[in-house]
């Protein structure tokens, strides 16, 4: 029964072939219909190894022991352009093909692998261009492929060149504080055999030249806008710090005022407080003038005039310089006010000054001031 199966099934096929060739020819596939990802995925290998890595690979390894790989990035699209972030403005050369199309091959020998595109890839990695041309290359079989065609509007499967510019960004809301990568396509470039004139690799460099150039004076505008902005931002530094200096020198001359007023005001209370201490004390010294009996002084004034009264033999000194205070506190605010004085005689020549403590003690007869003598009042601040 299985050999009868089996000769049933190839007869069958014999039967259908003549259809399915009749099928394919009426309705073709598309160049990339049937494929699984299976036979993606070793067409993708089988390309690389045999076009890519021979030739822009470098399998030297550096000082750290780990390949050097020349300019092809081998990190995925999303992951370089995280690592780009803190970075200056940068170009990256992006490869989007499909090894199973019928002119990758045709691409890679005569623009991927002309020695003339090498050798500018080279010149501008080791030139003194203001950012490094980075390489990477994509199938459109993969899922990172997929979604940067569509993301990038491929409209056909040829392979494709893009020269992209990638910058760091400020976020915007409530992602202000946070980072972004901005990326702008500055060349698209498809490869189609049909245009010699468009696709010859003089061409290609020629635009790439192009856009490098107008992308190195872009950095430069990028980094003088930046300079200048640090700049700004140290002068307005500088002028912050400089304010609040002077505001600072300002509220010490405003407190250094406010003690003096202070101290001002506290010496005039003090002096207040003192002249209302002095006035209670001539006020209960001085005694009412006896009537009869007591020792009648002439006080001579420094302005000539003379001032009579009588005192009582038990008034003191004191009460002599108490008498003359009250006197002369009248006077306040006129020529005749006089605030330090001393007292003497004249015979014999004796003088008495207010500070002496035994003012208090001593007595007019004890200190030889007998009635009808005559005091000299001198100022001492003349």
């Amino acid at each position: 029964i299985a050999r009868l199966l089996s000769y049933a099934t190839i007869l069958f096929r014999m039967v259908l072939w003549p259809v399915r060739r009749m099928l394919d020819l009426m309705f073709p596939l598309g160049p990339f219909e049937g494929l699984n990802n299976a036979s993606c995925a070793r067409a993708v290998a089988d390309f690389y190894q045999e076009y890519i890595q021979p030739h822009y690979t470098n399998t030297n390894t550096n000082a750290g022991g780990t390949a050097n790989n020349g300019w092809i990035t081998h990190q995925g699209f999303n992951q370089f352009m995280s690592s780009q972030l803190s970075t200056q403005p940068g170009l990256l050369l992006l490869y989007i093909h499909s090894p199973l199309h019928a002119h990758a091959r045709d691409f890679v020998r005569h623009i991927l692998l002309n020695e003339e595109f090498k050798t500018f890839l080279t010149h501008v990695n080791q030139s003194s261009f203001t950012t490094m041309l980075n390489v990477m290359g994509v199938s459109i079989h993969s899922a990172q492929g997929h979604s940067l065609s569509n993301l990038l509007q491929l409209q056909h499967a040829h392979p494709s060149l893009l020269l992209l510019r990638y910058e760091s960004t400020m976020g915007s809301g409530n992602a202000r504080n946070s980072r972004k990568t901005k990326v702008q396509s500055l060349v698209r470039w498809e490869y189609n055999p049909s245009n010699n004139n468009l696709n010859s690799i003089q061409h290609l460099l020629h635009v790439l030249r192009h856009a490098i150039q107008k992308h190195s004076r872009h950095v430069e505008e990028v980094q003088a806008t930046r300079l200048q902005r640090e700049q700004d931002a140290l002068l307005l530094k500088d002028q912050d710090e400089q304010y609040k200096m002077a505001l600072k020198a300002d509220q010490e001359r405003e407190r250094q005022k406010q003690l003096q007023l202070e101290a001002e005001q506290k010496i005039k209370m003090e002096k207040i407080q003192k002249e209302q201490a002095e006035l209670k004390w001539a006020q209960t010294t001085v005694q009412s003038e006896p009537s009869s009996g007591g020792i009648k002084l002439c006080f001579r004034l420094p302005n000539g005039k003379r001032l009579i009264r009588s005192f009582g033999p038990q008034d003191t000194l004191d009460t002599l310089f108490a008498y003359l205070f009250l006197h002369f506190h009248a006077k306040q605010g006129e020529a005749d006010y006089i605030k330090n004085f001393s007292i003497s005689t004249r015979i014999p020549k004796r003088t008495f000054l207010r500070e002496n403590s035994d003012n208090k003690a001593t007595t007019l007869p004890q200190a030889g001031i007998e009635s009808q003598a005559t005091l000299m009042v001198q100022d001492l601040d003349t």
